[in-house]
C-alpha cells in the first residue's frame, strides 16, 4: 500500500491522471466527508502482486462528531477498470459494503454476543451462528429496527416471541 500512498501523495498532473469524487452526508449528529481519487497509473507496478488489479485508491474520511474532527485514509484496489466502474461508483460501493458489513457484524457481535461465546466446539458454533441468522431474519421480516429493544420485549414478554414465530410461513 505504500506505492499507492506515494502516488497520491501528490496533486493530480498530466502524466498521472485520476478521477476523484466526494460525498457528503450529515446524520446522526455527525458530519461526514468521503472522498475518493482514482487511478490506473499502477497497474503495471503492482501486477507482479495483483495481477488483475485496474485501478488503486484511497478514500479519505472525515468525520465531523460533537465539535471533534477525526481523518481517516484507506486505501483499495479493484479488478475493475474506469470504463465499468467510476471514482463515484467505486466510492458508492465502498460505503455500501461497510454500512452492510456493520450492520451485521455489529448486530451479531454486540447484540447477540456472538463473539463472546465460548463454545468447545466448532459444530456447536455453527449452530449458534445459525440460529442467530434465524432470529435476524424473523426479526428483519417483522420489520424490527431497534434489535436491542426487541430482545428485552421478548425476554419480558415470552409469548410475543412465540408469536413471531409462529406467524412466519
Amino acid at each position: 500500500m505504500k506505492d499507492i500512498r506515494f502516488l497520491f501523495s501528490q496533486p493530480a498532473d498530466y502524466w498521472f491522471p485520476e478521477r476523484q469524487a466526494q460525498s457528503v452526508a450529515k446524520d446522526h449528529g455527525r458530519h461526514e466527508v468521503r472522498s475518493i481519487r482514482v487511478s490506473s497509473e499502477l497497474n503495471d507496478c503492482l501486477g507482479d502482486r495483483w495481477p488483475d488489479v485496474r485501478q488503486v485508491f484511497p478514500i479519505e474520511r472525515r468525520i465531523q462528531r460533537h465539535g471533534k474532527l477525526a481523518c481517516e485514509v484507506v486505501c483499495g484496489l479493484t479488478t475493475l477498470p474506469h470504463e465499468v466502474a467510476s471514482a463515484e461508483q467505486l466510492l458508492h460501493w465502498v460505503r455500501q459494503h461497510w454500512q452492510i458489513e456493520n450492520r451485521n457484524h455489529w448486530r451479531r457481535d454486540a447484540t447477540l454476543g456472538e463473539d463472546r461465546t465460548q463454545t468447545g466446539s466448532k459444530q456447536a458454533a455453527l449452530v449458534i451462528a445459525a440460529l442467530n441468522n434465524a432470529i435476524l431474519a424473523l426479526l428483519d421480516r417483522a420489520g424490527v429496527h431497534n434489535l436491542r429493544s426487541a430482545m428485552r420485549t421478548f425476554a419480558a414478554y415470552p409469548d410475543q416471541a412465540l408469536a413471531l414465530i409462529r406467524s412466519s410461513p
